[in-house]
């Protein structure tokens, strides 16, 4: 049987558009191409903010130094995306995210916890998020994804939300998503097989799967049969599912 396929941006409307991804305008951009909803990289700041953010450090991306973690909020606001000399993008929170979508309820998004900072401020983390879901009564609507199994578990020992582990390889993520009783698995659409996808659907596991660029990998990702698909191509996985 073949699931009716979550369309997410990578990060709003991914990499290949124009507006940087994380920002506000990038969101808007794939919302309005038709998408469910959207991957975001979440980061938390220096006073426990949230912001979508995808590196480790700003200067990759932005007018700023340093870490996400180094700074407050408001120091954080002075910054912003450098792609072109004439337009502004900010840094945004995903406080500020949620409260400018008027049809936030009706879609999904999927966090990538960014754990750019030591293992100790992990509960001051998973407290940020827990806020922010709860605020906006997100917490169905949103996947909770991480590399680290020992953030899930933490995370899970306060509330059960719909966590995907992206593991360095399907066999051993398998082993501990089961043995953590968790919602999923996410990997890379080129590390995963349509098997391997199957054979977590037959645990009772969900699945998504991120990396997809154009049309031909759109297409070949809809063939596996995962849950949902990271996209950077939009336009043509919409048009696909039509």
């Amino acid at each position: 049987m073949e699931n009716k396929v979550i369309v997410l941006g990578h990060g709003g409307s991914g990499d290949l558009n124009f507006y940087p991804i994380n920002t506000y305008e990038s969101l808007l951009n794939c919302i309005n191409s038709g998408a469910d909803g959207s991957e975001w990289d979440i980061q938390m700041t220096k006073d426990s903010v949230l912001v979508a953010y995808h590196d480790e450090t700003l200067e990759t991306q932005t007018t700023g130094k340093g870490r996400i973690i180094d700074y407050t909020w408001s120091e954080l606001q002075e910054f912003k995306y450098n792609p072109a000399p004439y337009v502004r993008y900010d840094i945004v929170s995903v406080d500020s995210l949620f409260a400018h979508v008027s049809n936030l309820k009706s879609l999904t998004f999927s966090f990538d916890n960014k754990l750019y900072f030591e293992p100790s401020s992990y509960p001051a983390f998973i407290s940020a998020v827990i806020k922010v879901l709860e605020k906006y009564g997100m917490e169905q609507n949103v996947f909770i994804e991480s590399h680290s199994a020992g953030f899930l578990i933490q995370f899970k020992q306060l509330k059960d939300y719909k966590f995907f582990l992206n593991p360095d390889n399907f066999d051993d993520g398998l082993k501990i998503i089961d043995s953590m009783n968790i919602y999923g698995i996410i990997m890379d659409v080129a590390n995963i097989s349509a098997a391997q996808i199957q054979e977590a659907h037959s645990h009772g596991k969900y699945v998504q799967v991120w990396g997809t660029s154009g049309s031909g990998d759109n297409t070949d990702a809809v063939k596996m049969n995962p849950d949902a698909i990271q996209t950077d191509d939009i336009a043509s996985l919409v048009n696909l599912l039509k």
